[in-house]
């Protein structure tokens, strides 16, 4: 199956207005504009035991830190007229932290201050042919997939931010043609113009463009995403993904990627299990045959500029052979939640132990904590930068 890249450029370059979105209400009149507007602030800090001796970090040359104070404000902002859609999420952070530099013998020690203002996402929309289909461009924060690791079908960005909610999602620049024939089928075309929020080198940077045709009926569902890349070799990606209910209580589910780089494929398995008061408990295994299987560790990653130090890539489940435990309970109709989640590294046998709870106070303020723990040595995945953390803070949505 092949899908040639400038059939897929020139569809997705027709995209004029904004992402697809829906609507936070529905205006009493056909012509009178319905405008939106959310306010959301959070404050949280804590400190992390950092490892002393990390061959990826030496002398803390990353400069992670050792506490944390935040703060952070987030705004979303709307409007609705007839077919038009228009967005925009102005995002506030600001950052406290302490950092050890033993290397620095006049300031071993120091505090450092970042405070950012831009906006995470923004999309201008048009609907189409009786709201069958859409014309749609901006900034978004596209997720997709069932999985609770790694979102191993999207070729755009494969973080879905399970293990850390306190911290938002980067949104990417995005043009879209989005077709909804039916209430079973859709279909979009989606180019990938900037990198938008996401944290990388501005020529790390490739355009993407994919194809997304996703299906769902009572029970099941699934999707089929294939993609090229605008590099050298216009890489082929698919990327698919689909689930089952067996009954109301028990589904399977899988996603995945097979891609013409390097003849490289992910899969990953899913079962989850609901209760009747809504508890859920979850098992995922995932392999990646392009993971790294060297050893020690630290061969997996990537080599300072003069090829003398091994600089750690930060790069997320980089071995081959994950397995997952999560189970999510909730109190109170839903007053208050806890997760733990347990992430294995079949590999190298370290793990990450990650606690999440809240509990909201009343409608707009919620108290809330996050917890990591790791296990394995310093040259293991999980045991290479930090022993623990743990974050507790509020939140106040106006």
């Amino acid at each position: 199956m092949n899908i040639s890249k400038p059939a897929l450029k020139t569809a997705c370059l027709l995209v004029a207005l904004g992402l697809i979105g829906t609507p936070a209400y529905a205006g009493e009149e056909d012509d009178a504009p319905v405008f939106y507007s959310r306010l959301f602030a959070q404050a949280y800090g804590g400190g992390f035991g950092l490892v002393s001796d990390s061959p990826f970090n030496p002398d803390n040359s990353l400069g992670l830190p050792e506490d944390l104070a935040a703060f952070d404000v987030r705004a979303d902002f709307g409007v609705e007229w007839k077919s038009l859609d228009v967005l925009f999420k102005p995002r506030y952070t600001g950052r406290r932290s302490k950092i050890q530099t033993p290397t620095l013998e006049d300031s071993p020690s120091f505090h450092q201050t970042n405070t950012d203002l831009f906006v995470n996402e923004w999309h201008l929309r048009a609907g189409l042919g009786e709201g069958k289909v859409f014309l749609s461009y901006g900034r978004e924060n596209l997720q997709w997939g069932p999985s609770f690791l790694k979102s191993t079908s999207n070729p755009f960005n494969e973080r879905n931010g399970q293990n850390n909610p306190l911290v938002e999602q980067p949104g990417l620049d995005y043009g879209r043609i989005i077709w909804v024939p039916s209430a079973h089928w859709s279909a979009s075309l989606i180019a990938n113009t900037d990198e938008g929020q996401l944290n990388i080198e501005e020529d790390e940077f490739v355009e993407s463009y994919a194809v997304k045709v996703d299906y769902s009926s009572e029970g099941r569902y699934a999707s089929l995403i294939p993609s090229v890349k605008d590099d050298e070799n216009d890489t082929f990606t698919l990327g698919y993904y689909g689930g089952y209910a067996a009954n109301d209580a028990l589904s399977v589910y899988l996603e995945g990627n097979t891609s013409d780089a390097e003849k490289t494929s992910a899969t990953l398995l899913g079962l989850s299990y609901t209760s009747i008061e809504s508890d859920i408990l979850s098992v995922e295994y995932l392999y990646q045959d392009g993971g790294c299987t060297v050893e020690p560790y630290e061969d997996c990653q990537l080599a300072s500029a003069d090829g003398s130090t091994p600089r750690f890539s930060l790069i997320e489940l980089s071995r081959q052979n994950y397995l997952l435990l999560q189970g999510t309970k909730f109190w109170n109709y839903r007053e208050t939640q806890l997760t733990l989640r347990l992430i294995h590294n079949i590999d190298d046998q370290s793990s990450r132990f990650i606690a999440y709870g809240e509990h909201d106070l009343d409608d707009h303020f919620v108290l809330f904590g996050l917890g990591n723990i790791t296990t394995g040595d310093q040259d293991t995945e999980f045991g290479a930068l930090a022993t623990f953390s743990v974050l507790a803070g509020f939140s106040y949505t106006f």
